[in-house]
């Protein structure tokens, strides 16, 4: 028999794990689209439904929260990232996610995180005490979260674990990976492995599954639309390199902040890349630089 009582459900995001599971979709793995916030709590949705027998309209999304370290105003501006900052953020304003922000500090010329967990696990056991949430979701895959896991079970209520495990070799041989702690998984109500559940459902076209992610389109700044270009690294400083392409009479310099989606150290001269251009004071850079991840030859 369907149980009709409301669910309170609670979505607490780690952002930066939910950035690297969204940019590994993006550019790395098929369909090459970004998560979709809404189509995410969408599938949560239907979960929780799933999993306590009721009809998804008694599934109820009561607070939804965004922890991560953030860069000031100036730094985002001098880095060319204030813009993608802003856009996400309306994003996530749209889809009711409140945003809670630490400034990233720099140590040894580091950039780190500082107590962005410990106010993640704060505020969300607050949550599930003051808005008597039924069930807490964490996109995380952070052991540390582990206590946490337990004092809201304690408190009565189940925890729902949204983790991924993915892995793959970039163009210098060099294997990247993100991955969610089994033990956290394993002390979860209802543990999600969302990249199996992503590698069944896309060939099937599923969906639920095709809708947790986010149409394309091509990227925007101050209501222009600019398409990317490819070139190849030509040359590589400290901190800084030069990129050739057929587009291009002259080498076009890029700073190393401008990389999407690979560490500077980890590059080399040959290696392929997309890339926009901005007019600055001292000419043209490339900015964002993304590298190209190809398949691996059998």
């Amino acid at each position: 028999m369907e149980n009709k009582n409301i669910v309170k459900i609670g979505i607490f995001y780690d952002g930066n794990f939910f950035f690297h599971v969204s940019t590994y979709y993006r550019y790395v793995h098929p369909p090459r689209k970004r998560i979709s916030i809404g189509g995410l709590h969408e599938f949560i949705r239907n979960r929780v439904a799933e999993f306590e027998n009721i009809s998804i309209r008694y599934a109820h999304i009561v607070t939804s929260h965004f922890f991560r370290g953030r860069l000031s105003a100036r730094d985002a501006e001098v880095e060319g990232k204030l813009y993608s900052e802003r856009v996400f953020e309306d994003i996530l304003m749209s889809e009711g996610v409140v945003t809670h922000y630490l400034p990233i500090r720099t140590k040894s010329e580091k950039r780190h995180e500082t107590g962005i967990d410990v106010w993640f696990a704060l505020e969300a056991y607050e949550a599930v005490i003051h808005k008597e949430l039924d069930i807490l979701v964490l996109i995380t895959g952070d052991a540390d979260f582990i206590p946490l896991v337990k004092k809201v079970q304690s408190a009565g209520a189940k925890v729902m674990v949204l983790g991924w495990d993915f892995k793959y070799t970039d163009e210098t041989g060099m294997e990247q990976s993100t991955l969610t702690s089994s033990e956290l998984l394993n002390v979860s109500t209802y543990p999600l492995k969302m990249h199996l559940l992503i590698e069944e459902g896309l060939p099937k076209e599923d969906t639920e599954i095709l809708s947790l992610f986010s149409e394309l389109k091509e990227e925007t700044q101050n209501n222009h639309v600019k398409s990317y270009i490819k070139g190849r690294i030509h040359s590589l400083k400290e901190g800084y390199g030069f990129i050739s392409s057929p587009d291009f009479p002259d080498n076009v310099f890029f700073h190393y902040s401008a990389l999407r989606n690979h560490n500077y150290q980890d590059l080399c001269v040959g290696q392929e890349v997309e890339f926009l251009v901005r007019e600055t004071d001292k000419g043209i850079v490339a900015h964002p630089v993304i590298v190209i991840n190809n398949p691996q030859s059998s």
